[in-house]
């Protein structure tokens, strides 16, 4: 007679951790998935914040440039009332002028509409005087405020800048002006230090170096890159994507002063942002990867406590 024997219906031992082992990889393996999506996600958002931060600090500083132009200038309004400059007394003027910047690099100048000095607080009065250099080609009637473009100081031929307002001598337009050393914009970056590797630059209406960061003895008076130039000829604010005068890859974020038109280049080096986007990209994976070592481990445990008991079967 055949053999009627029933045959054992028990799950396998085996069979039941391999079905577990699979359930844990089709977990395990989406969950992979997720996690390097969520880096890449974390490393995209951190470069976002570093150029929003970067640009939103070339705006604040723009407007720290307009303020330090606005400071000069409210100086010679306040000058410009003087009776003896009113009156056309300029040799008087001359000696209140002159104990004005007593002590400080900036000079005063008074000239005429045709751009002749009739007077400069570097020269002694009576001497003569040399021929304007702050605004040889006019100036942008757009701004607020008149400021020049950088400049070699006739006097003392170092790099310098000017603001300027509009008075009457004795019934005539003229102009009253303060010189001063490009160098003095450094105080900008010394009030507003930037993050570590940051690059910041000042540049004037025309694009040359007036302060920056890095090496400012090399760089100040140099036009800024054609790249540079062509995008703020089409904008007075943006992030770019270009190269330093030092060569290097940068992102730069830019912002035109509203009443100077000067301009504020923040730069962010493009690899110093990868490797801290990188550097939080691999913290996230690494987290993911301990969690999922963990969810194997654990795994293995619970299927050696389920097969076990099957195997005595």
């Amino acid at each position: 007679m055949p053999d009627r024997t029933p045959t054992s219906t028990a799950p396998r031992a085996g069979s039941v951790s391999g079905k577990l082992r699979a359930m844990v990889w089709l977990i395990v393996l989406p969950t992979l998935l997720l996690s390097v999506i969520a880096g890449m996600a974390v490393f995209h958002t951190e470069r976002r914040a570093a150029v929003s931060a970067a640009t939103e600090t070339a705006e604040a500083l723009s407007l720290v440039t307009d303020r330090e132009m606005a400071v000069r200038t409210a100086l010679l309004q306040a000058l410009s009332v003087s009776p003896s400059l009113a009156e056309g007394r300029l040799a008087q003027f001359h000696g209140e002028a002159t104990r004005l910047v007593a002590g400080t690099p900036s000079t005063i100048v008074l000239t005429a509409p045709d751009g002749r000095q009739l007077l400069n607080t570097r020269v002694a009065w009576g001497q003569p005087l040399p021929a304007a250099a702050a605004f040889p080609g006019g100036i942008d009637t757009r701004r607020r405020l008149i400021v020049s473009n950088l400049y070699l100081g006739p006097v003392d031929r170092r790099p310098s800048f000017a603001v300027r307002v509009p008075v009457t001598v004795a019934g005539q337009a003229m102009f009253l002006g303060l010189g001063s050393p490009v160098s003095e914009m450094q105080q900008i970056f010394r009030q507003q230090p930037l993050p570590a590797g940051w690059l910041g630059v000042v540049l004037d209406g025309q694009g040359a170096v007036i302060a920056r960061t890095r090496e400012p003895e090399r760089r100040v008076g140099q036009r800024a890159t054609g790249d540079m130039l062509d995008a703020l000829a089409r904008a007075d604010r943006g992030v770019v994507d270009l190269r330093t005068l030092d060569g290097e890859p940068v992102f730069t974020a830019f912002s035109r002063a509203p009443d100077s038109g000067w301009v504020v280049l923040i730069g962010l080096s493009q690899a110093e942002l990868a490797k801290s986007a990188w550097a939080a990209f691999a913290m996230m994976l690494a987290l993911s990867l301990v969690f999922i070592v963990l969810a194997l481990v654990l795994a293995r445990r619970m299927s050696r406590a389920i097969a076990e008991p099957l195997r005595r079967l």
